[in-house]
């Protein structure tokens, strides 16, 4: 389903003055909860060690707050002893932050401060590396205009800009009820392999070299039987679908309950039933509390910009293509636990998407009103750009080169949303179904005058 954007880290092997050697660029190995916290930027995640202490503070690698911070959209780097930070926001010169120590910390050119570290073995990289206290990192992000705040073994910092948007998008998917309409007009072109086919088989579904499609949504949020229920109704119409040429459409039809997922297809080819998704444990949980996608969704953001528009906040912002790459570690996570038998290995599959993803250029903006009481989403478009050659897919590319030398994809999508406390419907013929029962609050509606 198209929700838009929505919806829709390292190591320091070092002592202080040495330049920076190469495991600097070490990717550090995934870890276990037992033996990390997390450190959230923007939305961002990284993890790192856990049980360090410096001064007697909860410690982590200073590399680490610096990859956060670089790919949370700072210019964010190690300089021989000094951690330079380059923003365009107000800076604090009084950080808090000692005269000396290992650590030289340098915004815009000029020093602000020091942080005290000492040299432990990193356990993922299982070198040596230079930690520093959170405390202080904590500093060091509110001296650049971020909000900081340690809890639970999870230290996090947030713009004013991304906290804001992000409180509209849990405000939104928080609301005991509320509806999204939308559209989507998609260009798809396929340039074939020489000699190959003319065609390119998605889904049994044969799709000649130019593919024209006009997506509709509806979607409704309430209270089933107690519980959370979602549902989505997504109608696709193409002009060219078909190597007849002739016009196909295709409804699919999502349906969460809970932490149950169902989904329906109707159309040429299709079973027209109502199916069970199998669900890892982590999305199971992400369904029964959608507010904890938000951080991940808003880690896809970069250069986010704010304007006003009568009532309304407008955020505009680019996607940020490194953000993706957590999304295709949940995503392959959850292949790997629930994907049927088939002859795409789950990690071939996520690799392929990886590849798209990867090489996606989109836009989006979203539309922020009061309502009831609280900032809400009104209305979201995105822009989606996506051009890739057989190439692209490395060990994959002579399967996909039989099929096509380039694809070029161009989406532009647009989201509206409503707020009224209208009942959501089960649909019959579900594996299992119950009685509806829907409660809420009535907010009214993102309508703009």
């Amino acid at each position: 389903m198209k929700k838009a954007v929505f919806a829709a880290g390292a190591a320091v092997a070092m002592t202080l003055g040495m330049s920076v050697p190469t495991v600097m660029a070490a990717t550090p190995a995934k870890s276990s909860a037992s033996v990390s916290h997390v450190a959230m930027v923007n939305g961002w995640k990284v993890v790192f060690p856990r049980d360090v202490m410096v001064d007697g503070k909860p410690a982590m690698p200073v590399w680490y707050a610096i990859e956060a911070l670089h790919d949370a959209g700072f210019v964010s780097q190690w300089n021989k002893g000094s951690w330079d930070i380059t923003t365009t926001g107000k800076v604090s010169t009084d950080a808090g932050l000692a005269k000396s120590g290992a650590v030289d910390v340098v915004v815009n050119g000029s020093s602000i401060g020091y942080m005290p570290g000492s040299v432990h073995v990193d356990p993922f990289s299982h070198k040596p590396t230079l930690y520093v206290s959170v405390a202080d990192i904590g500093k060091v992000a509110q001296a650049i205009g971020l909000t900081s705040n340690w809890k639970s073994g999870e230290w996090s910092a947030v713009g004013p800009k991304v906290a804001a948007l992000g409180q509209a998008m849990t405000n939104t998917v928080k609301s005991p009820a509320y509806q999204m309409s939308g559209t989507s007009n998609l260009t798809l072109s396929v340039v074939r392999a020489a000699g190959g086919s003319a065609k390119l088989s998605t889904h049994a579904v044969q799709v000649p070299l130019v593919m024209h499609m006009v997506e509709s949504l509806m979607g409704e949020v309430g209270i089933v039987d107690g519980m959370r229920a979602e549902r989505m109704t997504e109608t696709m119409t193409s002009s060219s679908l078909m190597a007849s040429g002739k016009a196909m459409t295709i409804t699919a039809e999502q349906y969460v309950i809970g932490s149950h997922l169902y989904m329906k297809l109707v159309g040429p080819g299709q079973s027209g039933k109502w199916q069970t998704v199998p669900l890892n444990a982590s999305l199971s949980q992400l369904l029964q509390s959608p507010a904890s996608s938000v951080p991940l969704s808003l880690s896809l953001l970069r250069d986010i910009t704010v304007s006003t528009s009568g009532k309304a906040t407008v955020y505009h912002a680019a996607l940020n293509s490194k953000g993706l790459t957590n999304y295709i570690e949940e995503l392959e996570s959850s292949l790997q636990s629930s994907m049927p038998s088939s002859s795409v290995s789950p990690k071939e599959l996520a690799s392929v998407l990886g590849v798209l993803l990867h090489e996606i250029h989109a836009s989006t903006t979203m539309t922020v009103e009061n309502i009831g009481g609280e900032p809400r989403l009104h209305a979201e478009t995105a822009h989606v750009d996506l051009t890739i050659d057989a190439k692209d897919f490395g060990s994959l590319a002579p399967v996909v080169a039989e099929k096509l030398q380039s694809l070029t994809e161009k989406d532009n999508i647009s989201l509206t949303y409503a707020y009224a406390n209208v009942p959501v419907t089960a649909p019959t013929g579900l594996p299992s179904t119950g009685t509806t029962t829907t409660t809420g609050t009535t907010y009214g509606t993102g309508s703009m005058n």
